[in-house]
């Protein structure tokens, strides 16, 4: 079920959990047990201290293709400095924020990125790495929306040019990312730079975790990162509250997330558009109930007031606000192929065991389409999902402390 350790709730994914764990299968959404009421209110924070149990040691360095293992003792960032292109400009781009997309055949991609930049105080520091997966015929943006992005950002060159990644070329020839057999890929910037594109046929798509980590492949040195999917809405001034929020709780900790599920907004709504009063309060994530693969799935709660952050063990794999620190440490785990339910679980705990804590923002910043009806997913690619997904929930299971080691081929960095 559910065990609480050292003030974060650790997904133990089977039907009873290890006694050593504190196991508990009552009150999911709103109990915590002893141990972690003590942690969050002032224990150890010590990142050490939390690996020190042997599958919370796994997690801190879970390894990752062409990143090595990121562990916390990584301070200095070398893995992370060999698998990113940093653009040297991006020191002179103080607050510029990295914005992580990968979209699956999605038509809302343009209207999201257009609300995402007419509801900023500073689009100018915007930057995006974008990953896109589409059918033939199928392209992430028309000309003429790109042009109107291009004014949103207030710069004249438009089209695309060439731009070399070394950090993908390495990863795509290290033989170690799981990669479909054709390879075909093509990048490209746009908007003077402010997109970078990596482009994937549909049908070699391996599911969501793994598009993020190349999408993260993608950043180029800017001071902050945000993930967010290609179906949103955001609220005026995003960006600014955004910040303010983020330098509050690096009052309260060394490495602070925002991080939550936005409300819904229904198909159509307008990337200008103000919600009303009653919906800007946040929602709470909280745990929800387990599905037929024995994964926690994730749901969510409004508050009707929060003055402040709130710490929560709780993390969104749609919204997600921090230092760009967090590729250092916390990359994603490109073996997780084809995983949906069970991402957001597998991340909360490996951001804990790295020190991070994830805080709920006193507001709502931004909302979320929750329906899927209008657009295709990877789901609809059945022999392939049957293939991969039972392959990662062995390895999602084994590095939360739920499973047998996996077999050796299936261990790969």
């Amino acid at each position: 079920a559910v065990a609480a350790f050292s003030g974060v709730v650790v997904f133990v994914l089977r039907v009873r959990a290890p006694c050593w764990l504190g196991g508990s299968t009552h009150g999911l959404c709103s109990s915590a047990s002893t141990l972690q009421r003590s942690a969050l209110g002032g224990a150890s924070r010590l990142p050490q201290a939390r690996a020190s149990t042997s599958f919370l040691g796994r997690l801190a360095a879970v390894p990752v293709a062409g990143r090595g293992a990121p562990t916390a003792q990584d301070g200095d960032g070398t893995d992370a400095a060999r698998a990113a292109e940093v653009d040297p400009a991006a020191a002179e781009r103080p607050g510029a924020v990295f914005v992580s997309v990968v979209a699956f055949s999605d038509p809302e991609l343009p209207v999201t990125l257009r609300s995402m930049l007419l509801q900023a105080k500073h689009p100018e520091r915007l930057y995006v790495g974008l990953v896109w997966q589409g059918f033939d015929g199928e392209e992430p943006l028309a000309s003429d929306e790109i042009e109107d992005l291009c004014q949103l950002w207030g710069v004249s060159e438009c089209g695309a040019r060439p731009y070399e990644n070394s950090a993908l070329a390495d990863v795509f020839n290290s033989g170690t990312l799981p990669l479909p057999a054709s390879r075909e890929h093509s990048l490209a910037e746009l908007a003077g730079g402010h997109i970078r594109l990596l482009k994937f046929r549909a049908e070699d798509a391996r599911g969501l975790c793994w598009a993020r980590y190349l999408a993260q492949h993608l950043w180029a040195g800017e001071e902050f990162y945000m993930q967010v999917d290609s179906h949103m809405r955001f609220v005026p001034n995003w960006d600014a509250e955004m910040h303010r929020q983020l330098a509050w709780c690096a009052t309260q900790s060394a490495k602070p997330v925002l991080s939550t599920y936005g409300r819904g907004y229904t198909l159509g709504t307008p990337p200008d558009w103000k919600p009303p009063k009653e919906a800007s309060t946040p929602d709470l994530i909280c745990a929800g109930f387990f599905d037929s693969n024995q994964v926690l799935n994730i749901q969510s709660r409004p508050i009707k007031h929060l003055e402040n952050p709130r710490r929560n063990p709780f993390w969104s794999g749609h919204f997600s606000f921090s230092s760009s620190q967090i590729l250092r440490e916390v990359p994603y785990d490109p073996q997780c192929l084809m995983l949906l339910f069970g991402e957001e679980p597998l991340m909360a705990t490996r951001l804990f065991t790295h020190g991070w804590d994830v805080y709920t923002p006193s507001r709502g910043l931004l909302f979320h389409l929750w329906e899927r009806d209008y657009r295709r997913t990877f789901f609809e690619m059945k022999e392939l999902y049957a293939e991969l997904l039972p392959r990662t929930l062995r390895r999602v299971f084994w590095l939360q402390g739920a499973g047998p080691p996996p077999p050796a081929g299936e261990r790969q960095a």
